[in-house]
């Protein structure tokens, strides 16, 4: 079955998108008024697009809910920001199937056999046509295939201090304008002496903390490296001591020093990524010679508020090749998330 694997097809060209982001585009009217995205014998249909923002409209309202609508991207407004995003998609698709050209990459015929059971399902549950969903899957799962076999040569090894993922309880003692280094350094070494002395770590953390927010797990390389390298240094159970960073003062406890599970998994995203630091130059290369033309009048044209969310997980998938998790979809748009600030 093709569980959960369309959208970790998704998923990896996505993260291409921000590994590469050199599709080089030009708006013509000549590409066949079914053809959304063209690049000499390669094209996407109308309809392949159609499923491809019907596919992200429904992650972007699920992540952010359907306000997100009426909000914008610097100058684009989000409807704009998702036919930008499809539009590299597209393009990353269609050159990532010019390659599959050159390295003789074609799908198996149990891969056919199983993309058209489950476009057959799929189209049932969404409305679209099963041959467009088929296109769609081959082209995925053909682009897919040869962002492997060019990668091929990565280093797979990951050591399991590298990926190991850890959880912990903090207290956080804030520095600003009210409130002095000085004054905040010893508050947090006031709630050291009381953990010292047999408080609850969770309970004084929930009445004194300046954060409302107490417990994590995390990865390296995401948070305050002052703080990260604090919280890395305990075992299972320990406290630190009063922890200084630049936005103030911490003590953590380390409740798991290492989440196994979590830890294999943060392993095959290092991999994932090294694999698109490796792809990228000659991805780079393959699009600065070849151009994309899109549909002008296709995009002038579509209604993204009128177009039903669907999302391929609405379905049982099945696994083709290798094993993907949703998580992968959620954090490309993590990224995104995290610079809400950018919204007007």
């Amino acid at each position: 079955m093709l569980k959960h694997k369309i959208a970790g097809l998704l998923a990896v060209l996505i993260l291409l998108i921000s590994a590469t982001g050199c599709t080089n585009i030009r708006f013509t009217t000549g590409t066949g008024k079914n053809r959304f995205a063209v690049c000499g014998n390669y094209s996407i249909s109308v309809q392949a697009a159609d499923i491809l923002i019907s596919e992200r409209k429904y992650s972007y309202e699920d992540l952010f809910n359907n306000e997100i609508w009426s909000r914008s991207v610097g100058d684009m407004t989000m409807e704009e920001y998702l036919l930008s995003d499809i539009k590299t998609l597209a393009g990353n698709v269609i050159y990532l199937n010019m390659m599959a050209e050159d390295m003789q990459i074609n799908l198996t015929g149990d891969e056919e056999e199983r993309i058209s059971e489950y476009a057959e399902d799929y189209a049932e549950d969404s409305g679209f046509d099963k041959a467009d969903v088929e296109e769609l899957l081959q082209m995925l799962l053909i682009a897919e295939k040869s962002f492997y076999a060019m990668t091929e040569d990565v280093d797979t090894e990951v050591s399991t201090d590298e990926a190991r993922t850890i959880s912990v309880q903090y207290m956080f003692f804030a520095v600003n304008d009210d409130v002095t280094d000085r004054m905040a350094e010893n508050k947090a070494s006031e709630a050291l002496q009381k953990i010292e002395d047999g408080t609850d770590f969770l309970t004084l953390a929930e009445e004194q903390s300046d954060d409302s927010i107490h417990s994590m797990e995390f990865y390296k390389g995401i948070y305050d490296k002052d703080f990260e390298t604090a919280a890395y240094k305990l075992e299972t159970g320990q406290v630190s001591s009063v922890v200084e960073t630049k936005y103030g003062y911490y003590i953590i406890k380390c409740i798991n020093d290492n989440i196994e599970s979590d830890t294999a998994k943060r392993k095959s995203e290092i991999v994932l990524k090294r694999r698109e630091e490796l792809f990228a130059d000659k991805f780079r290369q393959l699009a600065e010679k070849k151009d994309i033309l899109f549909n002008e009048k296709y995009l002038k044209k579509i209604d993204i508020g009128s177009m039903s969310a669907n999302f391929f997980l609405t379905l049982e998938n099945i696994s083709i090749t290798i094993s993907f998790r949703r998580n992968f979809i959620i954090r490309s748009d993590f990224k995104w998330q995290q610079n809400m600030e950018i919204f007007q």
